[in-house]
């Protein structure tokens, strides 16, 4: 199946307010993205930690890559020396997925903010590929 989109790709930076609990949101580009290229970074106010529990996450819809399957993978803010990094729950070996492109052009996530965290607003800069 081919499916024709039509309609404006914005051509300017925005920000998109992240409250505490857990959120749908859409990257706002049509592009793929990174947690990096996001914004879900410490200086846009994420909050890292040892574990899950105690980080900022995101989960990714399994049936977007897995078509027929269902669940999340699910991702935390892990706190590391030097810098933060974004690491799938589900792998052992902790590898750093902040400048992997985890998010489609067409897909959403969910963002799971610690619950005493302050409400903040990373801005999103025109992705260098749409310029």
């Amino acid at each position: 199946m081919t499916l024709l989109w039509t309609g404006l790709v914005r051509d300017h930076a925005f920000k998109l307010t992240l409250k505490p609990g857990t959120q749908l949101v859409a990257p706002g580009f049509p592009a793929t993205e990174t947690p990096s290229s996001l914004g879900l970074t410490e200086a846009s106010g994420f909050v890292s930690g040892n574990s899950a529990t105690t980080s900022d996450r995101f989960r990714l819809w399994i049936g977007d890559s897995q078509p027929g399957s269902s669940g999340y993978y699910s991702f935390f803010f892990m706190q590391t020396t030097g810098a933060s990094s974004w690491i799938n729950q589900a792998d052992a070996s902790l590898q750093d997925l902040s400048t992997t492109p985890l998010f489609a052009p067409t897909r959403g996530l969910f963002i799971q903010r610690l619950p005493n965290s302050p409400a903040i607003s990373p801005t999103r800069d025109v992705p260098v590929c749409l310029e």
